[in-house]
């Protein structure tokens, strides 16, 4: 069974450990893992065993930044990432926008399956190995995909998003 819930302090080394084993989705520190004001971190459990996060910054309610998502390798391809993202877009009002390397075509295709779409590049943005970055977007006018079951209830600010994420996700 997939749970998504809020990170807690305890899953802060395991967070790690999964960014770790997914160089994808770039350098962040424990300090960045911390929810704070203005940013939220879900987690996603299969099976009881932490599996996946997505971590976002909602600088104002009209928008917000997925900064990174990452899902362990050995619990890949099983709809954590797109539970984890469409979760998420649920959550908010107006627009969504994130990075993505050009290189990272299987995230490019689960971006753009939950409603992204490109908006530019940032030059150079990406290190070891260099790289631009795609800008992509999901918001404003037109629908949204629809959520994962159970549905979320009205969008909150990332500060309290806790009562509007689902207790639990029915796998893909």
């Amino acid at each position: 069974m997939l749970l998504l819930r809020d990170a807690r302090e305890s899953d802060i080394p395991r967070l790690m450990e999964i960014l770790e084993a997914s160089p994808e989705a770039g350098r962040w520190s424990e300090t960045d893992l911390r929810p704070k004001p203005g940013r939220h971190v879900t987690v996603a459990e299969l099976d009881g065993q932490t599996a996946g996060f997505l971590l976002a910054a909602c600088p104002i309610a009209e928008e917000a930044e997925i900064l990174t998502l990452a899902v362990d390798p050995a619990h890949r391809r099983r709809g954590l990432g797109r539970a984890l993202v469409e979760t998420f877009l649920h959550t908010r009002q107006g627009d969504v926008f994130l990075e993505v390397r050009p290189s990272n075509l299987a995230a490019q295709k689960l971006y753009e399956a939950s409603g992204f779409a490109p908006t530019g590049t940032r030059p150079r943005y990406y290190r070891s190995p260099d790289e631009d970055a795609l800008i992509l977007r999901c918001g404003g006018p037109g629908p949204r995909p629809p959520a994962p079951d159970p549905q979320p209830a009205s969008p909150k600010s990332c500060a309290s998003s806790a009562d509007v994420l689902p207790s639990a996700v029915a796998e893909e």
